[in-house]
C-alpha cells in the first residue's frame, strides 16, 4: 500500500495452534469435521466425497494455490489434500489472472488469514509447542566466526521452545562432523552422527515448565563435543519465580538454583565458555532465556521453572479493555457504512465475529492460568517490534514527539518504546528476596503487559496528530498504520 507502506499478506493458518515467529501472534487454524490433518485432511478440504465441487469453488474465484512446485498433476495434488480443477489445468499455462488447477477447497481456503506487514518482515509459522534448533552465533563477532560455522562442532547452541497454547513439545537435532560422508551408514550405532532427544512439559497443578535436554545417541566422529553450552529460550512464557538446574541423573546430582544476571548486550565467541549458569527476560522478545555453560554431553540436563501468572484482576482488566476496544471499532465501523437510524440498529444488532479459538480445549489441556498468559502475551513481540520501528521512521526526521526541544508531547510513543526494558526489570523481581508471598512479585509485570493495547492506542493518536509537511506525511502515515496494526494484533486473541 503506496499510503501506509505496508503490504497485505495472505497467511494459511493449517488446523491446530501456531505461533508466528517474528510477532509472537498465536493463531488456531479450525476445521469442521473429524480431519485434522495428513491423509485424513484430504476428505475435509474437499478430495473424495467432495471432489465434484472443486472445480465450482475454482472457477467462483475463490481458491487458493495450493501447489509448492512445478510441474505437478492430478495425483500429486490430490496427495496433498488439495482439490483438482481439470478445466483450469487445461487452461494456457501463461495466463497468470486463471484461476489455479490444484488449490485448497472451501474448509482450507477458510484458514487464510489475511494480515498486513512492513516489508522487513516475513511472516512465518512455527507450530505451537515445536523446539527449534540454532547455532548461537554472533552477528558482530566477525568473518572468522561465521565463515565455515557448518563445519565446526555444535559448541553452543540455542533451543527456542514455542510454549503457547499447549502443554509439551518434542523434538531432536542431529550432528556429524559436517566435512565427510561418514555419516552415511545403516544404524544409529554404526553411522559417525549423533542425536539429542530435547523435550519440554508444562505441569498445570504445580504451574512449572520442564525441559529436558537428553544425552547423546549415535556413533562417534572426529570432532564430536564433550560439552556443550546452551542458551533455552522459552518464548511467550511468563517471568520465573524460580529456576533450578539439575546436571546428569536425577539419582546422582541434586538440583541447584540459577540466579539472575543482567543481559549482556554482546554474547561471547563462538565456543567460549560463559562460566556460571543464569537467566534473564527479555522483554521485547517476551521470552525467558536460561544461558547453560559448558556442560557434559553424556549426561541429561534437567530445568525447572517455577512460573509467575497473571492474577484473576489483571485478566479482568485485558479483557475489559479487548470488550470496550471492539465495541468501539464496531460502533465506528457501523456508523462508517450505515447512513438511516434501521441500517445502524439492524447491523448493531448483528453478533460480533470471533476469532476461531478452542477456548474450552485449551484449559483443559493447559490449564486457566496459563491459557491467561498465553491470551496476554500473545502478540506482545510484534507490537514492540512495530512500535521501535514507528519511532525509528520518525526520529529520521526528527518527527517524534518528544525528541524535539520546546515541542508539546505526551510522551505516549515514547513510554511505549521504554516498555520493553521496563518489562525486563519486572521480571528479574525476586519475590522471595523482595519479601513478598511467591507470585505477588509478577503483579508489576502483568499490569504492564495488561495496558499494553492502551499505551499503543496513545501512541497511535499522538502520532496522528503529528503535523508534518508534505515530505514528511508518508512518515506519519506509516507509523500510524504499524501502531495500528500492532493494536489489532493484542487484540486478536
Amino acid at each position: 500500500d503506496p499510503e501506509t507502506g505496508l503490504a497485505l499478506v495472505s497467511l494459511w493458518v493449517p488446523p491446530g495452534t501456531w505461533v508466528e515467529r517474528a510477532t509472537g501472534l498465536v493463531r488456531t487454524g479450525k476445521s469442521s469435521g473429524a480431519a485434522a490433518a495428513g491423509a485424513t485432511a484430504a476428505e475435509s478440504v474437499g478430495v473424495g466425497v467432495h471432489a465434484p465441487q472443486c472445480p465450482a469453488a475454482s472457477r467462483a474465484g475463490i481458491s487458493v494455490d495450493c501447489a509448492v512446485s512445478w510441474p505437478f498433476d492430478k495425483e500429486a495434488c490430490l496427495e496433498r489434500g488439495c482439490c483438482w480443477d481439470p478445466e483450469a489445468a487445461g487452461r494456457a499455462l501463461g495466463d497468470t489472472l486463471a484461476a489455479p488447477p490444484c488449490f485448497l477447497g472451501h474448509e482450507a481456503a477458510a484458514l487464510v488469514a489475511q494480515k498486513e506487514a512492513d516489508l522487513g518482515e516475513v511472516p512465518t509459522l512455527v507450530k505451537a509447542g515445536a523446539i527449534v534448533p540454532e547455532l548461537d552465533l554472533d552477528p558482530g563477532g566477525g568473518r572468522a566466526e561465521l565463515v565455515g560455522a557448518a563445519g565446526k562442532p555444535y559448541e553452543r547452541l540455542v533451543l527456542s521452545c514455542f510454549v503457547s497454547g499447549v502443554s509439551g513439545g518434542v523434538g531432536r537435532f542431529y550432528e556429524d562432523d559436517g566435512t565427510s560422508t561418514a555419516y552415511a551408514a545403516t544404524s544409529l550405532e554404526l553411522g559417525a552422527f549423533t542425536w539429542t532427544n530435547v523435550k519440554w512439559t508444562y505441569d498445570p497443578d504445580l504451574g512449572t515448565f520442564t525441559v529436558v535436554v537428553g544425552a547423546v545417541e549415535g556413533g562417534a566422529f572426529e570432532g564430536r563435543p564433550d560439552a556443550r553450552a546452551y542458551r533455552v529460550k522459552l518464548v511467550n512464557a511468563p517471568p520465573p519465580a524460580s529456576l533450578h538446574l539439575t546436571k546428569g541423573g536425577s539419582q546422582a546430582h541434586s538440583p541447584e538454583r540459577v540466579p539472575w544476571r543482567r543481559q549482556a548486550k554482546r554474547r561471547p565467541p563462538f565456543g567460549a565458555a560463559e562460566g556460571e549458569p543464569s537467566w534473564h527476560y527479555d522483554g521485547a522478545e517476551a521470552t525467558l532465556t536460561i544461558c547453560l555453560p559448558p556442560l557434559p554431553t553424556s549426561e541429561p540436563v534437567t530445568l525447572v521453572v517455577a512460573a509467575l501468572f497473571p492474577d484473576q484482576a489483571v485478566q479482568v482488566q485485558r479483557a475489559a479493555a479487548q470488550v470496550t476496544a471492539a465495541l468501539k471499532a464496531r460502533e465506528a465501523s457501523v456508523w462508517a457504512k450505515n447512513s438511516s437510524t434501521r441500517k445502524l440498529r439492524a447491523a448493531a444488532a448483528k453478533p460480533a465475529a470471533r476469532p476461531p479459538l478452542e477456548r474450552a480445549a485449551a484449559e483443559r489441556s493447559v490449564g486457566a492460568a496459563k491459557q491467561a498468559a498465553d491470551a496476554l502475551l500473545s502478540g506482545v513481540r510484534g507490537a514492540f517490534r512495530r512500535a521501535a520501528l514507528a519511532k525509528l521512521v520518525l526520529n529520521e526526521a526528527r518527527l517524534c514527539p518528544g525528541e524535539v526541544t520546546g515541542q508539546q508531547s505526551s510522551g505516549a510513543l515514547q513510554t511505549l518504546a521504554a516498555t520493553p526494558a521496563r518489562l525486563s526489570r519486572a521480571a528479574a523481581l525476586d519475590p522471595a528476596a523482595a519479601g513478598d508471598v511467591a507470585g505477588d512479585g509478577s503483579a508489576a509485570f502483568w499490569e504492564l503487559v495488561a495496558g499494553l493495547p492502551g499505551m499503543v492506542m496513545a501512541a497511535r493518536r499522538e502520532v496522528a496528530d503529528i503535523n508534518a509537511t508534505s515530505e514528511s506525511a508518508w512518515r506519519v502515515k506509516h507509523a500510524t498504520a504499524l501502531l495500528r496494526v500492532a493494536y489489532d494484533d493484542l487484540l486478536l486473541t
